[in-house]
């Protein structure tokens, strides 16, 4: 079947191989100057001075979510809202940036541009998610929790077969009737009988009076538990 092991040590190469090779320092001082300068025009000149100063203070603290709930307090579609849209927008651009350098330790020496960054951010975090489902898939023996479609940006078509076929064959298993391998004639009831195995644990948790019988996992009835089914005062 498929290695995950060499899935995973794929995608850390990719992971290690952009790390190395981008410098996203211009991006950041390009994202925080786009903001400063749109920031400057979006303090409105309104007949709200109350307004116009929480905007300021909301600028000058870079408070995105008091910034978007401002932006309604503003008339619609008028110069000062499209300003502050105009800055807001700059503002989610710089958070995206300064997200990508507090999260991943850059060495490379390619400087990225803000939409380069962004788009660098998008893909580490892709990374990131499929390297978790598959640590997972290998710890619990879960290939169905990875996500296929887009691993399949990352992996050859032919590893990402072989692990959809895996996944194809658990499910199968999972939905398939198991017979039951328990030969007691006190299976109850028949088309629901488990396995031996867990008739075998269930006997082990269950009272001496009644662990010969009651190898399906029910609870017995108060009858059932003081006279046996072998004696002649069967519940059933």
């Amino acid at each position: 079947g498929p290695s995950i092991d060499a899935l995973i040590e794929l995608l850390e190469q990719r992971k290690e191989r952009i790390l190395s090779t981008y410098d996203p320092t211009p991006a950041t001082h390009a994202a925080a100057k786009a903001f400063l300068d749109t920031a400057a025009g979006a303090v409105p000149e309104t007949s709200k001075p109350d307004v116009a100063k929480r905007i300021a203070h909301a600028i000058a603290g870079e408070q995105l979510r008091d910034l978007e709930r401002l932006w309604y307090r503003l008339p619609e579609n008028s110069p000062e809202q499209r300003a502050l849209t105009q800055a807001l927008e700059r503002l989610r651009e710089k958070y995206e940036v300064d997200q990508l350098t507090s999260r991943w330790s850059f060495s490379g020496r390619e400087a990225l541009d803000v939409p380069g960054a962004i788009e660098v951010k998008a893909e580490l975090e892709e990374l990131d998610r499929l390297l978790e489902q598959l640590r997972e898939a290998l710890k619990n023996a879960k290939p169905a929790i990875i996500d296929m479609d887009a691993l399949e940006e990352f992996a050859p078509q032919e590893q990402v077969d072989s692990l959809r076929d895996a996944q194809r064959r658990v499910n199968a298993g999972k939905s398939a009737p198991r017979p039951c391998a328990c030969t007691s004639a006190a299976c109850w009831p028949p088309s629901l009988a488990v396995c031996k195995q867990r008739a075998a644990a269930d006997t082990k948790a269950l009272p001496a009076p009644t662990a010969r019988w009651n190898c399906h996992p029910r609870v017995p009835t108060s009858l059932e538990t003081v006279h046996p089914p072998w004696t002649s005062h069967r519940a059933w």
